[in-house]
């Protein structure tokens, strides 16, 4: 009897246990679920550098979408992306997470349920806007009030992450502190900027043939430098442009120079677009992005367009594009001597 009863209680044990592991352990499913208000077309994605989850939006424009937990982490930063807009979600496994988007007013409407973390992300991102861009113009004691009180409502909503959840609140800390420091190094660069008026920094680079030229050797004349290269595609988008411009001012003192700072290795290509294209102007190559004319005139982003003078003295370190409306106003000015 004993042994019967030890048998049905080892039987007991190991169902309870079979029990446990499957039901107990078993992974619950991450969900989003939601609607979107005027939607762009029906595709919906979610994703960061790992993964990707593409799903689409049922005949009442809502969706419901479950997916197993892909990361070792438990929990990271997506992006929620429909349109052509996307906003920035933080999900946590076995989350279960609603959120509406209206497409005519993309940010402004975005509204999430049951995750405060991703709310936060939204009025961040609205709060940043609001901002506007930062004027690296100011004195410097200006600057660096506007740069700490910059982020002091955030710092403040973001306190309560504090301990809720540490991980979340250190990522943003952190985002924060490197915002800051970006803002500040730049604000360093662009005071050391060559003002309108002053005499230009001086660069020399090699062209097709290898001769050097310098910004200096076009003295006598008005300079409109490019600052391009070829893997660019806003850069090229501007050359239709650029080459109508200097059809229009052909036959005055205006010189096109246009400056690449595609790769030694990526030489041929930006050789061919100019035989293809037939580019007009001179053309310089500085074999790479680090280079000190990028380093003297705080270039962050490529086209950047600058107009000088013929005395090599600065109009402009961040002039108008070919495409924008007033630059041949500009020109015309600059030609002129109307600065």
């Amino acid at each position: 009897m004993k042994r019967n009863h030890k048998i049905l209680t080892v039987v007991l044990a190991s169902f309870a246990l079979a029990i446990f592991f499957f039901f107990g352990t078993k992974e619950k499913s991450t969900r989003i679920y939601g609607e979107i208000i005027n939607p762009i077309n029906d595709t919906i994605r979610i994703y960061n550098s790992d993964t990707i989850f593409t799903f689409v939006l049922d005949k009442e424009n809502k969706f419901d979408y479950k997916f197993d937990w892909p990361s070792k982490k438990s929990s990271d930063y997506f992006n929620f992306f429909h349109g052509l807009e996307l906003t920035k979600m933080y999900i946590s496994k076995g989350d279960n997470i609603g959120l509406s988007i209206d497409t005519k007013i993309f940010d402004e409407s975005i509204s999430y349920y049951n995750s405060e973390e991703s709310s936060f992300l939204a009025w961040k991102y609205l709060d940043m806007e609001k901002n506007g861009a930062t004027d690296f113009s100011v004195e410097e004691n200006e600057f660096y009030v506007f740069l700490s009180k910059m982020f002091e409502t955030t710092e403040q909503k973001l306190l309560k992450f504090r301990f809720k959840n540490s991980d979340f609140y250190q990522n943003e800390k952190e985002e924060i502190e490197n915002i800051k420091s970006y803002l500040s190094k730049r604000y360093n660069q662009m005071k050391d900027l060559p003002k309108k008026g002053e005499l230009a920094i001086d660069f020399t680079y090699p062209n097709q043939n290898g001769k050097y030229i310098s910004l200096t050797d076009l003295k006598d004349k008005i300079v409109y430098v490019d600052i391009w290269a070829t893997w660019c595609g806003p850069c090229k988008a501007e050359i239709p442009h650029l080459q109508r411009l200097q059809e229009e001012f052909s036959d005055v003192d205006l010189i096109f120079l246009s400056v690449s700072v595609d790769e030694k290795e990526d030489k041929q290509k930006w050789l061919q677009i100019i035989e293809e294209k037939n580019l007009g102007g001179i053309h310089l190559h500085t074999s790479g992005w680090d280079n000190e004319l990028i380093k003297n005139y705080a270039i962050n982003g490529i086209p950047r367009f600058m107009l000088f003078d013929r005395e090599s003295k600065v109009i402009s370190t961040n002039a108008l594009r070919p495409s924008s409306e007033g630059i041949r106003d500009l020109l015309n000015q600059a030609l002129s001597s109307q600065f």
